[in-house]
C-alpha cells in the first residue's frame, strides 16, 4: 500500500506542467514611453545655483547661501588659456610664519575640458628653450604639468558656453598653495604646528 502511495506522489509531481506568468504588455508599453532620469546627467547652471548669491568676476563664483558652498563658471574661451595665481596673507600668526602682507607664493595654471571634468594644470615656469635652438625640438622631453586640480562638472550652460564646477576644492585646500608647513625629520615633537586643514 505505501508502494502504490509513493508511486501515486512521484507520478503526481513529476507529471504538473509549471507555466511562467505572462507580464502584462500594458504596463510595459507604458514604462518604455516614459524617458529614465539619468542621476549622473549635467543639470543646467540655473537649476544648481538656485539658492545661491552670484558674485562676478574674472572667474563668477555662486555662493550657496544655506551651507556656504562655492561653485565657479568656467566660460569656454577661458579653456586653454594660461593664468598667473598669487597669494597673499591678511593677518596672520607670527609663531607660525604668517604675518600681514606676506606673499605666499605664485604659480601659473592653464584650465583644460576633459571629457566631463574641468582640470587646473600648473604650468612650467623654470625651463625655456630658444625657439632658433635645436635643442628647443626637444623642448617637451622629461617636463610634466602637474594637474592640480581635476573637478567634475555639476552644472552646465549650452547656449552661452558655460560650465559650473564645485570650488570647494580649490579654496578650502592647500591645492594652489601649501598654508601649513612640513614637520622636518629632527623638528621637537612640541614644536608648533597647525591642525588638520579640512
Amino acid at each position: 500500500m505505501k508502494k502504490y502511495f509513493i508511486l501515486v506522489l512521484i507520478l503526481a509531481f513529476s507529471s504538473a506542467v509549471v507555466f511562467p506568468q505572462k507580464k502584462s504588455s500594458k504596463k510595459s508599453k507604458s514604462k518604455s514611453k516614459r524617458p529614465k532620469k539619468d542621476k549622473d546627467a549635467i543639470k543646467k547652471i540655473s537649476e544648481v545655483t538656485k539658492k545661491s548669491k552670484k558674485i562676478e568676476g574674472l572667474f563668477d563664483l555662486y555662493q550657496d547661501t544655506v551651507n556656504g558652498s562655492i561653485k565657479m563658471v568656467i566660460k569656454q574661451d577661458q579653456i586653454g588659456k594660461e593664468y598667473i595665481y598669487f597669494s597673499q596673507i591678511a593677518d596672520g600668526v607670527l609663531d607660525a610664519g604668517s604675518y600681514r602682507g606676506s606673499y605666499r607664493g605664485s604659480k601659473v595654471f592653464k584650465i583644460e575640458k576633459y571629457f566631463n571634468k574641468i582640470e587646473f594644470i600648473v604650468q612650467n615656469t623654470s625651463s625655456y628653450f630658444d625657439p632658433e635652438s635645436a635643442l628647443s625640438k626637444s623642448s617637451s622631453a622629461n617636463m610634466s604639468e602637474g594637474v592640480l586640480a581635476s573637478l567634475k562638472i555639476v552644472g552646465i550652460n549650452k547656449k552661452d558656453g558655460l560650465f559650473l564646477i564645485n570650488a570647494d576644492q580649490l579654496f578650502l585646500k592647500e591645492t594652489f598653495s601649501q598654508i601649513k608647513p612640513p614637520r622636518y625629520p629632527k623638528q621637537s615633537p612640541t614644536a608648533f604646528t597647525l591642525g588638520n586643514l579640512k
